[in-house]
Formats: C-alpha cells, structure tokens, sequence
C-alpha cells in the first residue's frame, strides 16, 4: 500500500461525509495546513495524523483493510489493522 492509496482513500471518505479541511483539522485537532497539505497530496500522513484524521471522521484504521484485495499489504501491514 502506498500513501497515493491511503490518500485516495481518505478524500473518498471526506466527500462522502460531506467535511472540509477546515471541519476535519478541526475534528482531529490537527493544523488546518496539514490538513490541507495532506489532502492536497503535498505530504504524505505520520501514523499519528491518519490516526486523528480517521477519528474526525468516526472510524478507525480498519477501513484500510476493507480494501486488502485490491491493496498490495504486507504480513505486517495486515497484522498492524487487525491490531
């Protein structure tokens, strides 16, 4: 999996919950420019950011691993979602 896909992913989940970046830095706690940078596709998320950013949007890590057929995860990368 590569930060183009978890990225791809993330503003999938932000249109359909209908948030801007505004919204989400605030939600998540993080810098409105973080937000934005992330969601512009000019940086990549730490763990910790995607963290916060999927808890703005009320849900967890796991919605990465509704996509493991389609992603190319690791043993790890798998174990860490199940975690």
């Amino acid at each position: 999996m590569n930060n183009s896909d978890i990225i791809d992913e993330l503003i999938e989940i932000k249109s359909i919950k209908n948030l801007t970046n505004y919204q989400i830095a605030k939600k998540s706690n993080l810098p409105p420019t973080t937000v934005a940078n992330i969601f512009n596709k000019k940086s990549a998320p730490q763990l910790d950011t995607l963290i916060a950013i999927c808890n703005s949007f009320g849900m967890s890590l796991t919605f990465l691993s509704n996509n493991e057929k389609r992603l190319n995860l690791t043993e790890s990368e798998r174990h860490i979602l199940k975690l």
